[in-house]
């Protein structure tokens, strides 16, 4: 069933034609009248690591305080407050903790406004604005088109934020193209990593780097691990053993700091590819991304190589896809815990646990 994950990457680019207008009107309609003050973006999984990847964007572009937060933290240690906007995503709209968070920032006298493909939602209820993505293809597989649909809106939202246009998001359909073009041509010749697959980014792609290892346990449960680049040389670069293989998304960092790092890894071992705008060090495989704008803009196009990876790895590994934790032995019990701890509750006590939609 692999097939179905190839096919909702693959769908990415006219998606993203088909819904830049539609999301910078349901952008402008959901700030209209608002004035942008401090601005929190809350999620948690896939969200979380959407709202930490333009979180840089957003502070770049906007002469307001912004802070990308998980849902743990926005709803339990921060403190809202009136005239704070805070964007709260849940793809399903029915993630306990996000609800909170959304439900917590309203009472502190924050805005809320919902990003979510469910008008219907628990998420939507619970926020005074909504505006609605795409609906997903199919949410039982690692998810790669809910990922960039989310950054769509989150680009959207910006542009509404800031009253000013954003041609990158113009040119990213195309850029869709170019790198998943660029990433087969590369993928298609790497065999399954014998060992773990680190993960490691940089400034903006270190919640890329999150997203990687994310999408290797969403599809079989694959041993992969996110780090920061520099900070995996200075301790976990002990737990990499020969024969894993390390994913370095390197935007911005210049030819010098990439090549030193892959000389380390190959010292020990361990198999480097770059992914980037820049062509990787000499001897080193690697898929080259399209850059939009700034470096604020990398995780438009890094996030995409990712996917590609996560196909070919659990492809060459003869593992299915479409159930949640693919093949993992013990899927069924890792399903069962993970709806009962993060769908399994509300403020208002417990819940019926139930299927992720």
């Amino acid at each position: 069933m692999t097939d179905a994950f190839l096919a909702d990457i693959e769908a990415q680019a006219e998606t993203v034609r088909a819904e830049l207008s539609q999301q910078r009107d349901n952008a402008r309609r959901a700030l209209d009248g608002l004035p942008v003050q401090r601005v929190g973006l809350v999620g948690s999984g896939d969200c979380l690591f959407a709202a930490r990847a333009v979180e840089r964007l957003y502070a770049e572009t906007l002469p307001h305080p912004v802070r990308a937060l998980t849902s743990l933290d926005a709803a339990h240690y921060v403190q809202w407050r009136p005239g704070d906007i805070a964007v709260v995503m849940s793809v399903s709209g029915e993630s306990s903790r996000v609800v909170e968070a959304a439900t917590k920032a309203r009472a502190g006298g924050a805005t809320t406004i919902a990003v979510t493909s469910r008008t219907g939602s628990a998420l939507a209820d619970a926020t005074d604005r909504c505006t609605t993505m795409a609906q997903p293809l199919n949410r039982e597989l690692p998810h790669a088109r809910d990922y960039t649909v989310t950054l769509l809106a989150l680009g959207a939202l910006l542009e509404a934020m800031a009253a000013d246009s954003a041609p990158e998001l113009d040119r990213w359909a195309d850029a869709v193209e170019t790198t998943l073009d660029s990433a087969a041509d590369v993928v298609r010749g790497l065999g399954a990593a014998s060992g773990a697959t680190w993960f490691l980014g940089a400034g903006p792609d270190l919640a890329t780097a999150h997203y990687g290892a994310l999408k290797y346990w969403e599809a079989s449960g694959m041993p992969a691990w996110p780090d920061e680049i520099e900070e995996f040389g200075h301790g976990a670069i002990v737990q990499a053993r020969p024969g894993d293989r390390a994913v370095l998304i390197s935007a911005g960092l210049g030819a010098e700091t990439i090549a030193r790092a892959v000389s380390a890894l190959d010292a020990i071992g361990v198999e480097p590819l770059t992914i980037g705008p820049e062509s990787p060090p000499h001897g080193a495989s690697g898929i080259v991304t399209t850059l939009l704008g700034t470096t604020a803009w990398s995780p438009f196009t890094s996030c995409l190589p990712i996917q590609s990876l996560t196909h070919a790895e659990v492809s060459a590994r003869g593992l299915d896809a479409s159930k949640p934790f693919g093949s993992h032995p013990a899927a069924s019990t890792y399903e069962l815990a993970h709806i009962s701890w993060t769908r399994g509750h509300r403020l208002d006590g417990p819940r019926k646990a139930e299927a992720r939609p």
